[in-house]
Parts: C-alpha cells; structure tokens; sequence
C-alpha cells in the first residue's frame, strides 16, 4: 500500500514539472490576420534584412549584388521612397564588404553596420549624401571571432562569438575583452557538445533596440528566445512554440567535431524586432526543403513584452525574411523573398500597445 501512495504521488510531482515546463505559446492569446501592401524599388536588386530608425527604413542587401552598387538604401516612412543609398563595396577605408548587422548606434543621425567579412563596424549618416561611412572601428585581434557586433550605451562592444562559453561577451572601447554574459546550459541529449557546437546548437540573430537596453537573441534551429536586460545584466529564456529539441549529426571529435542538421529540420525564429516596449518575433515553422519548394520563410509574428509575457499572435499573408516595426506608427515592415522582392507593410491593431 505504501508503495502504491508513493508511485500516485510521484506520478503527481512529474504531472505538475511537466506543467511547469510547458510553454507560454500554449496559453490563450489573441491572433490577428494581417493584410500587406507590398512596396517594390527597381533601385533595390536583392534585398536581405530591413530595419528602421527614426522616420526611416533601412534595408540592407545581400553581398551579391554587383560592386558598382550601394549594399544600404533608406527609405522614408511618410513617402514611401529612397531618399539615400549607402555603402561603398569594397576593403578599402570606409568602404565595407557586406551590411549584415544594422546598429542604431547612439546619435540621432547616424547608424552603424557590421561588416561580417570585413570585421570592421562603420558609421553612416542619415543626412548627408555620400555613400561612404563617416567613421569606422575595426575588429582588434582579440574581437577576431566576435560577430554581430553591437555599440552598447556605454561605448563598449556587445557580440556573440564563435567559440567563446559566455552567451554574450562584452569589449570596451578600445577592443579588450571586459567581460562575458551568461554561460551555456549544457545539453543533457548531447554531452559531448564543446563551446563552439554549443554556439552553433543555439544560433540566431541579435538584435537591439534605440535605446540599448534590451539585445535579444533568438535562435534559428530551436524555439528559443533569449532577453538580454543590459541593466539588470540579466537573461530572461523563453522556449517555444516546441519543446522539444532538434536533432542533429556530430561528426569528428574535438577541435575538428562539426555539426549537421537534417535538411527537413523545421525552422524557429528567423528575426526580431525590439521597439520601446515590445518584441516582435518572426517565426518560421518551415524547413528549408519547403522554403526551396514553396518561397515562404514565415508568415508568423508573436508580439511579447520585453518582460517576456505574450500579447499576440499575427498571420501575415505575405512572406517575409525580415521585419522592423515601428510601435508609434502600429506597422510592421518585412522584406519579401518572392520572384520581385520587396518590402511588404502591415498594418497590427494599435490596440495592443496599450497591454506593456
């Protein structure tokens, strides 16, 4: 009898860990389907990321295009149209190779991009029409593996590194290493993941906001949102939608052990987007098998405060590969991956705003 007592009540204890660790995706939450407009520039050939800052958008292309063309081009919210383009290809002074991670930066007229090839960060204008940066920073030896490198307010440097323990580690000014934010949890399915596979395991953009306070990492392969509060100094995890955990294939051991995932495996969150109060994630749901057969990276955006609590849920019927969104104006900017991309703009209830 007293054996039967003690299963029932472990039974219980595992019923109520199980509901613990489901995720906020299953609570109820509105959802909204969103209708787009879609904007096309025949200035923009292969665009790749779009972000936004003050009255404009910025997007940024893909290191394809031919080098006699600018990789940045910024539009006006009001009108619709390319007031500037900037980025000058190439390795020489204020020149850059790619335009893959857009910064706020921390002047009202400027914007700073991280050159992924080039390790080097450059500083563009919102005002003046030349399509060089104005200034540059470029990666010290000890910065060598950092990538997606953000300023933070205190003029240091916030990056994920390629083989590194820490979550996020931070430089100063000068390129030192300061220090390192949030060690890896250990993968109890994979024991034998190092710091590198770790980081890859996890890998995602980051993203950070105008006013710096928050960067956000989502990750790509697994339903993971990590909320970096650059005050507190603290991370808040959320996992899901899934939660489950991807497969993957080692191979090698050691330095020379690398990581495959299948070809099938279901994206997570493609992006983020971080304005004054909230998140907006966009989510995936699809494999690249499919994304190669169909063209559609995410119709999915899951609006959450930067608190980590879930507002709403957004059905957008055009694919995007990217988002911006601008809080005060209750849109939501994607860049389309179809055969004319595009951006495409939508409109979310503004009624949501009020729910911090």
């Amino acid at each position: 009898m007293k054996n039967i007592s003690l299963i029932i009540l472990l039974f219980c204890l595992l019923s109520c860990v199980e509901k613990d660790q489901k995720s906020i995706f299953d609570q109820k939450h509105p959802e909204f389907e969103l209708k787009g407009v879609k904007l096309e520039y025949k200035e923009i050939i292969d665009p790749w990321k779009i972000d936004q800052k003050n009255s404009y958008i910025i997007i940024q292309e893909k290191d394809i295009i031919p080098e006699d063309q600018p990789l940045i081009h910024i539009i006006d919210k009001k009108t619709n149209e390319i007031v500037n383009s900037k980025g000058v290809i190439g390795f020489g002074p204020l020149e850059i190779t790619d335009a893959h991670i857009f910064d706020p930066g921390n002047s009202e007229d400027t914007f700073w991009v991280n050159s992924v090839t080039g390790k080097k960060l450059s500083e563009f204008s919102l005002l003046d029409t030349s399509r060089l940066a104005v200034n540059e920073f470029r990666q010290t030896e000890p910065m060598i593996l950092a990538y997606k490198v953000y300023l933070t307010r205190d003029n240091t440097f916030l990056c994920l590194m390629a083989d590194s323990p820490y979550k996020l580690v931070e430089f100063d000014s000068q390129g030192n290493f300061l220090k390192g934010h949030g060690k890896w949890e250990p993968i109890a399915k994979y024991k034998e993941l190092d710091d590198y596979l770790l980081g890859t395991y996890n890998k995602g953009e980051l993203k950070t906001n105008s006013k710096k306070d928050y960067f956000v990492k989502v990750s790509l392969y697994r339903d993971r949102i990590e909320i970096f509060d650059y005050n507190s100094k603290s991370f808040n995890i959320i996992d899901g939608p899934r939660m489950e955990l991807p497969e993957v294939n080692i191979s090698g051991t050691g330095s020379n052990a690398s990581m495959g995932f299948r070809f099938d495996q279901i994206y997570g969150y493609r992006d983020v987007s971080i304005t004054e109060n909230f998140l907006f994630l966009l989510y995936s749901g699809y494999s690249q098998l499919e994304i190669s057969q169909t063209g559609i990276e995410a119709l999915t955006v899951y609006m959450m405060t930067t608190s980590g609590k879930l507002v709403a849920k957004f059905t957008l019927d055009i694919g995007i590969r990217s988002l911006a969104v601008d809080e005060r104006l209750g849109k939501i900017y994607g860049v389309t991956r179809d055969e004319n991309p595009g951006i495409a703009v939508f409109d979310f209830p503004k009624h949501l705003l009020n729910n911090p």
